[in-house]
């Protein structure tokens, strides 16, 4: 199989080949016969504790920030795109609820306020001018400069960067969820096709029943 990274620009350039054959423009698609793609790369993914997040955050004197991180990483949230848009008015505490929109999949869902979240929530909400309906009104900067500071913060404790981090951080919030959830919730709060869904919480199941067991498993070329 070819590398994560080749394999999407691979399908990619097959999806344009194909609309140029559909539309009679090419006669042959040259990325046709390909081999099977690998869908992650085993060598970048790493799971990131909660404690070792919470290190970090009590580093951190911004409760946006803060609050940006836990989302990420508890709630598994793709971010910043979803993340950052987010608003006050999208969050029910009364049905422990709220609401995140997909710029991916132009859809919505409904995720869990879970325990651990409700802490970053309110120091936001307390430090919030009043009327501004933007959680992140002034976290609207890119996606390196996000990274930059999540740098400055693991350098005071003395750490690296993780690699691919907001990549991770969501990661990680998965994995945790396919512990404590079953398919079903998993598949409704994370946002992946349904066959995506299935395959990474079945791969992440046997991760835990390897471990279980005693065992460490080569992460299987998908």
């Amino acid at each position: 199989p070819i590398s994560a990274t080749a394999g999407i620009r691979c399908a990619r350039t097959q999806a344009m080949f194909n609309i140029g054959i559909e539309n009679r423009w090419l006669k042959h698609n040259p990325f046709a016969k390909l081999g099977p793609r690998n869908d992650t790369n085993p060598d970048n993914e790493l799971y990131i504790p909660w404690n070792d997040v919470t290190a970090i955050l009590d580093r951190c004197t911004c409760p946006r920030f803060k609050l940006f991180v836990a989302l990420t990483r508890l709630c598994a949230i793709r971010a910043p795109s979803d993340v950052l848009p987010l608003r006050w008015e999208q969050f029910d505490r009364g049905l422990g609820l709220f609401r995140v929109g997909s710029q991916k999949k132009n859809a919505q869902r409904d995720i869990p306020i879970f325990e651990e979240l409700v802490p970053f929530l309110d120091d936001a909400w307390d430090s919030a001018p009043k009327g501004e309906p933007l959680i992140f009104y002034d976290l609207q900067i890119t996606r390196a400069a996000l990274m930059g500071r999540m740098e400055v913060l693991c350098r005071k404790i003395g750490i690296p960067l993780w690699k691919r981090p907001l990549n991770n951080l969501r990661g990680s919030g998965e994995r945790d969820m396919c512990r404590a959830l079953p398919y079903d919730e998993y598949a409704a709060i994370i946002d992946h096709t349904p066959e995506t869904a299935a395959k990474h919480y079945n791969r992440f199941a046997k991760e835990l029943r390897s471990r279980a067991e005693g065992r460490t498993i080569v992460q299987p070329n998908l």
